[in-house]
């Protein structure tokens, strides 16, 4: 219940004072991240499924362009990204993307 109460507040709040989008959607991640003992590790897909927010993009490869962005202007956030290479059911060399994400200091409402 708290938390119905609180987004109604951000979003009364954004409406009136024009609260970014953006930073918004830095909060929550960090907010899941935090939840995740401080770090995360998966694929965009992962993520994209996972995160619940109501200011992220459609896609997961449009999420994770802008964590990538964010975390250059966001000291406590860091987004890093790995081509991870495996084995498929059928023993065929594949490969995916894996990001790490981490929080320290980035503040959470």
């Amino acid at each position: 219940m708290t938390d119905y109460f609180k987004e109604q507040a951000r979003r009364v709040f954004g409406g009136l004072g024009g609260q970014d989008p953006r930073n918004r959607l830095i909060e929550d991640c960090a907010r899941f991240v935090s939840e995740h003992g401080g770090s995360w590790k998966g694929t965009a897909t992962d993520l994209h499924e996972q995160l619940i927010s109501n200011y992220k993009p459609d896609r997961p490869n449009e999420l994770s362009k802008f964590l990538k962005e964010a975390a250059e202007y966001e000291p406590g956030f860091s987004y890093e990204s790995e081509t991870e290479r495996f084995k498929g059911d059928e023993g065929e060399c594949k490969s995916r993307r894996v990001l790490t994400l981490s929080v320290g200091n980035v503040e959470t409402s």
